[in-house]
């Protein structure tokens, strides 16, 4: 199955169960559930909490890469939940749904209501599970592990390098060829490295 068919079946059982968990490695394309679902359902006001700023462009950069209507989307931070408190929506997305399961990020989702609820993440535990099933009643969980995506061609085998050297726990500098960097630079040099 390629990875937009698994897409496609996942907008399909989020349509017709309402409450999903799409618990895929990174890399497969949990993000890529949400655009087929609004494929199919172009209209549907839709909000979506994502951990930290930088992920609500990265979700706009995907509506544009696959040309998907995003004028009925909100994008948040879950920092930012309590501004939707009393809200609701066609659709609600829990981006990295692990960030949601704070008391109070739990206790103001109890004032959003939605039709459909997709939770996405990596790695999503029982206790998580049944947190969002406590807020919106059963979820149907569809996992694909690291194993998996890998035998099926959805990601490639990781590679490893090993990088030597030598640490000095009493000094916080980063040295390159004999200069001092800042750790970002230091950080871009090692990158450059290993690609």
């Amino acid at each position: 199955m390629t990875r937009q068919e698994l897409q496609i079946k996942a907008a399909n059982i989020l349509t017709e169960r309402k409450r999903f968990i799409c618990q895929w490695a990174t890399g497969v394309g949990k993000s890529g559930s949400v655009l087929e679902f609004l494929k199919i359902h172009p209209n549907a006001s839709t909000l979506i909490f994502v951990p930290e700023q930088n992920n609500i462009q990265n979700w706009y950069d995907e509506f544009d890469k696959f040309d998907v209507f995003s004028d009925n989307v909100t994008i948040a931070c879950y920092a930012s939940m309590h501004k939707y408190r009393d809200t609701e929506w066609d659709l609600l997305v829990f981006d990295e749904m692990p960030h949601l399961d704070t008391d109070k990020r739990v206790n103001i989702s109890r004032d959003i209501s939605a039709k459909y609820v997709l939770a996405l993440g990596a790695v999503i535990t029982d206790d998580e599970k049944q947190t969002l099933e406590d807020l919106y009643g059963n979820f149907l969980v569809w996992r694909i592990n690291l194993h998996q995506a890998i035998a099926w061609g959805l990601i490639p085998m990781p590679t490893v390098n090993v990088m030597h050297m030598e640490l000095d726990d009493t000094e916080r500098n980063h040295y390159y060829q004999g200069r001092m960097l800042t750790a970002k630079q230091y950080y871009d040099i090692i990158q450059k490295k290993v690609h």
